[in-house]
């Protein structure tokens, strides 16, 4: 059986494999749900997060707009833009039970980080993302960058996400109706000429017939 792992319905699924319940990113372990997601979700956690930005944008049209109509019908929504710069260190300072926790004493935590991150990328998928203030759902993870800080002995991850509006879809009833053509576009219609049931008379019996009783 096939799982859709963060589809469009935006719906989880309760399976004890976290993978197939969906992929999430805690950007703030202080909000209350972060628990919970890396609980039941694959989840990645940060060691440090001091940036977190929302940009939200609308597009309004640049022709005269007539006096009295609605403004809204000239104003385009788009998606939410979501940015976050991390920190990833092999020395946790908690293991939280996320997919890189339990790789700290192999120091491979950064690796696992990057496999995450790329594996999540290319699957095109929507993902959950946690952030101090809120829980975003239908989110698609839409650039990743990464560089080692030596000073630090810890991995600086940016990456940018994009929150896509899902809307239910509508079925419409409709009724088929058979209706007769009666026309016959491109073609002559050939009718045949009605006849008389009286018989022609010949004009030459009739000629011949005055001469000689004149």
């Amino acid at each position: 059986m096939t799982t859709t792992v963060n589809d469009t319905s935006s719906t989880k699924s309760t399976s004890s494999t976290k993978a197939e319940n969906g992929f999430c990113v805690i950007a703030s372990m202080a909000n209350e749900s972060s628990a919970s997601y890396i609980q039941e979700y694959s989840a990645l956690s940060f060691d440090s997060v001091p940036q977190i930005g929302v940009k939200r944008k609308a597009d309004v049209s640049s022709y005269a707009i007539e006096s009295g109509s609605e403004v809204s019908d000239h104003i385009q929504i788009k998606n939410d833009s979501i940015n976050i710069s991390g920190w990833i260190t092999e020395s946790p300072i908690e293991l939280r039970g996320d997919i890189i926790s339990s790789s700290g004493a192999n120091g491979t935590r950064v690796r696992q980080a990057i496999d995450w991150l790329n594996a999540t990328f290319e699957a095109r998928q929507t993902i959950s993302l946690v952030t101090r203030d809120a829980v975003l759902e239908s989110v698609v993870l839409t650039g990743v960058s990464y560089n080692y800080d030596d000073a630090l002995d810890a991995m600086k991850f940016d990456l940018s996400f994009e929150k896509i509006r899902l809307v239910p879809s509508k079925e419409v009833d409709v009724i088929a109706t058979k209706t007769k053509s009666t026309t016959n576009k491109g073609k002559t219609v050939k009718t045949k000429a009605p006849t008389s049931n009286t018989p022609k008379k010949d004009s030459t019996v009739t000629t011949l017939s005055s001469q000689y009783n004149s």
